[in-house]
């Protein structure tokens, strides 16, 4: 006889056309300390800045980092050498908590340099609605992020990471998105995302999460097993276990068969995500 159809597959989150992705954060309280400069990128920038300002030694010859660099046009009012940095502020005070508190991480700012090329250090004060509405124009400047950088597309680039992170929807805690009764017995499995180098312009864990967090909750909703993004670019908290990691999917569930169904599910996103990575 002939061979049973295949049960047609059970529609997707990812599957329909929607709108565009929101990436998950840490929520924190308002009043979360700011980073600093890193005051080692100070010192190493006074001693290249001596060199830089040697005629004798080419600027091209000397490599300066983006935190270092921040430093030294800092010292010298914008002006590296015979090279003039370029800066540009993005406002963040009226950004919600958990996103000022991404935005002014210390390891945030360093993947914003390393990835654009642009400086990123943290300005001004948070002002509540309130505070703002009795500020006096020669108060200090509500809270923002300055850039410095050598060429304007670092700038933009900058920017861009920036404002792409503004415009993410905070999430609920992850643990919140589905409830386990304690640690013991549960199976886990990681999968690996890939993708680490895409641009700035490209938001992997946002297009992964998808709005809201609509993906990873629906792989809950189908599976009953929890998938949390962690790894870098995840902005998963600096410390945490795999924090340093490739970003990677962690699949936890009370047996085997959810987290393997949970698995084909995350992978199958991955695949999707990748197809538009790759047009």
């Amino acid at each position: 006889g002939q061979p049973a159809p295949e049960p047609a597959r059970k529609r997707r989150r990812w599957d329909s056309d929607g709108p565009g992705s929101e990436s998950a954060v840490n929520p924190v309280e308002a009043g979360a300390p700011v980073a600093v400069p890193d005051p080692k990128a100070a010192a190493d920038a006074a001693a290249k800045l001596s060199m830089l300002l040697k005629p004798a030694v080419p600027v091209a010859a000397v490599t300066i980092s983006p935190a270092a660099l921040a430093a030294a046009a800092a010292l010298t009012g914008g002006q590296i050498g015979n090279v003039a940095t370029k800066t540009r502020k993005v406002p963040i005070n009226d950004a919600p908590a958990t996103t000022r508190n991404i935005l002014t991480r210390g390891s945030m700012q360093k993947d914003i340099g390393m990835k654009t090329g642009a400086s990123v250090i943290t300005k001004g004060r948070y002002y509540s609605p309130e505070e703002l509405a009795r500020r006096n124009p020669d108060d200090e400047q509500p809270l923002y992020l300055e850039l410095t950088a050598v060429e304007n597309s670092q700038l933009e680039a900058g920017e861009q990471m920036i404002k792409e992170i503004l415009s993410d929807t905070p999430l609920p805690d992850p643990r919140a998105l589905s409830k386990q009764a304690g640690l013991d017995g549960l199976f886990t499995r990681k999968l690996t995302v890939g993708m680490d180098d895409a641009p700035p312009g490209f938001s992997v864990i946002g297009k992964l999460l998808g709005p809201k967090g609509a993906y990873v909750k629906h792989v809950t909703s189908v599976t009953g097993a929890r998938a949390d993004l962690k790894g870098k670019g995840s902005r998963q908290q600096p410390g945490e276990v795999g924090f340093d990691e490739p970003m990677f999917f962690e699949i936890t569930a009370k047996s085997e068969k959810a987290v393997e169904e949970a698995c084909k599910l995350c992978a199958d996103l991955i695949n999707t995500v990748k197809q538009e990575y790759d047009k």
